[in-house]
């Protein structure tokens, strides 16, 4: 038998388009979510869902210009869009495996260009004995940040990158949370839970007085920060002021020592300053012209006394002078309280300076 029996084959085909509507909007056209064209057949309506429930042809929207769907009820900023539309096609229209493989992006490798859009959640899941990793890249394809989670103590890392200047990717700094909420930039701690560092909040350039003669009490060495001790003699292997102070002077003897010292610490902003060493000099802090020195003294004053004087004597013969009572205001007599200073009642405390 000859002859043609049947028509060409064809099969039905899905295509699904997701809107996100803005605020108010009543219709919904172009381009969606997946950068696609919406498009369809007047002749067959899609099926249109919002926020998941299906809504009605004629009652609910209207579909009759092939490009866009009009007269749905104002819809609200977060709303999602999904329309169905069905056509057919036939074989000649099917891609053949090595194609469609080109197309798609493959479940270990390969290359995602354009943006992605991740509903609710995006997860970067670490395998066995391996980290999670979340790298950020600039146009040219080069590292310039990474989020990534460290299996070895469970720390998330956000980490930034820059050019070294050949070409290179170099690691520029790096924030690191931890699981018993220790948190760290660049290797140094920033904050611990319940336990802010108080010595780091202190400003540059201000004396700090401490009872550290209690025990403990200074600030440390080994922080990000710096302190200065305002002592001489702390500058050897092991002082406090080690590495830090230079040209150290002290000159005179108590009660009038003059100490002083240079501030030798690039990093610091007071770098290559002259700093008084006022523990040292024993110096009290007065309000004034800051850095101004004064030595000890007295106000000058002036002591009234009253005499009742008298005088006598005969002819030829001599004068003889007479003085009776005498009294002085001094206020007051010395009582026994001396030493080679004068001062107030006071007690010592040792000044330090935060100086980086």
């Amino acid at each position: 038998m000859a002859g043609k029996i049947g028509n060409q084959p064809s099969m039905g085909v899905r295509r699904v388009y997701v809107f996100y509507p803005t605020e108010g909007a009543t219709s919904v056209s172009g381009p969606d979510a997946n950068g696609v064209m919406l498009s369809y057949d007047p002749l067959s309506p899609p099926n249109v869902h919002l926020n998941g429930s299906k809504l009605v042809a004629g009652h609910d929207y209207v579909a009759t210009t092939g490009t866009s769907i009009t007269d749905i009820a104002p819809m609200h900023a977060g709303d999602v869009v999904v329309i169905e539309v069905f056509g057919t096609w036939s074989p000649a229209d099917a891609y053949a495996k090595i194609e469609a493989d080109a197309r798609f992006l493959q479940k270990t490798g390969g290359t995602l260009t354009g943006t992605l859009l991740a509903i609710n959640a995006l997860t970067a899941q670490a395998q066995t004995n391996s980290n999670a990793h979340v790298w950020l890249k600039n146009a040219d394809g080069k590292n310039r940040g990474l989020v990534y989670w460290d299996r070895n103590n469970g720390a998330v890392v956000l980490r930034v990158y820059t050019d070294d200047g050949n070409g290179n990717d170099i690691a520029a700094g790096s924030l690191v949370l931890y699981p018993n909420g220790t948190m760290t930039f660049n290797g140094n701690t920033v904050w611990h839970s319940g336990n802010l560092d108080p010595w780091a909040s202190i400003p540059l350039r201000v004396p700090i007085p401490v009872f550290d003669h209690l025990g403990g009490g200074a600030p440390p060495t080994d922080k990000w920060y710096r302190y200065v001790k305002l002592s001489a003699g702390e500058t050897g292997p092991g002082g406090y002021n080690e590495g830090i102070l230079t040209n150290e002077i002290v000159e005179g003897t108590a009660p009038l020592i003059y100490a002083s010292a240079v501030i030798n610490l690039p990093a610091s902003p007071v770098h290559w300053q002259a700093v008084r060493l006022i523990n040292t000099e024993r110096r009290f802090l007065r309000a004034g012209s800051s850095g101004t020195t004064q030595d000890d003294a007295i106000q000058n004053h002036t002591h009234s006394q009253i005499r009742d004087n008298a005088y006598g004597g005969g002819a030829g013969g001599p004068t003889n002078f007479f003085w009776g009572s005498t009294s002085s205001s001094t206020g007051g007599v010395n009582s026994g309280r001396v030493d080679n200073e004068t001062r107030p009642r006071n007690v010592g405390v040792t000044y330090y300076m935060r100086i980086l």
